[in-house]
């Protein structure tokens, strides 16, 4: 079994969330933490909450999943980052040299997987992603439109719509190249937008009709490529 399993993609593509289903799936306990939790100007404190964070894991009599997210954060890549804060560095890097130690110190308990995400696996050191570390790496693509389309009906079901299977593809067709998070909040925004409009209305039921759907898409990808235009 691989000790450490990186996975790494674009902000919205479902590390985290990938990371809780294999847990939930697994059955284990599942200790979390974030790389900013470490980052700390005094020498010492991360690389402390470090080794608590794999005591604990050790605690438990079978497998444990720890999961590390934006680990970037401790586990920048040494080499290229720059910083005028000596002290800030310092903390930094005994951090990372903790968790390095700490990955290479399960030899008496091969049960516990370490799962960390990014979105800069370029700025991850590479002493980290050596064998017997992080050396499965997982990439989280962008949704194909088969994957958008089904997100778009996962969400959907949370709310009272009337949308057609023609209209779901032809939405995810709109929100190309857009995340897992981002389709979320398209149906978010449809819900409240046509909830404020049947509203206003008078209608006795608030349904989302395709209409709705393809509306609120192509409102979404307008507004993101201006932003993206946005000097």
């Amino acid at each position: 079994m691989p000790r450490g399993v990186l996975l790494h993609g674009p902000p919205g593509t479902g590390k985290t969330l990938l990371a809780k289903v294999a847990a939930s799936e697994a059955e284990v306990p599942v200790l979390y933490a974030s790389g900013s939790e470490f980052v700390e100007m005094y020498v010492g404190i991360g690389a402390k909450r470090i080794r608590n964070l794999f005591e604990q894991a050790r605690s438990f009599e079978g497998p444990c999943m720890v999961f590390i997210d934006e680990i970037d954060a401790i586990g920048y890549n040494r080499v290229s980052k720059v910083s005028n804060s000596v002290g800030g560095n310092r903390e930094a890097e005994t951090t990372l040299n903790q968790l390095l130690n700490e990955m290479d110190g399960f030899d008496g308990n091969d049960q516990i997987l370490v799962v960390a995400a990014t979105n800069l696996i370029n700025n991850i050191d590479p002493a980290l992603q050596r064998p017997g570390r992080f050396d499965r790496k997982i990439e989280m693509k962008l949704p194909d439109p088969a994957a958008r389309k089904n997100i778009l009906s996962i969400h959907l079901k949370k709310k009272n719509h009337n949308c057609t299977d023609f209209a779901l593809g032809k939405a995810a067709t709109t929100l190309n190249e857009c995340t897992g998070a981002e389709i979320e909040n398209v149906v978010n925004l449809v819900a409240l937008t046509s909830a404020r409009r049947q509203i206003h209305e008078m209608r006795e039921e608030v349904i989302i009709t395709d209409a709705d759907l393809q509306k609120g898409a192509e409102s979404f990808m307008k507004e993101k490529k201006s932003m993206m235009n946005d000097p």
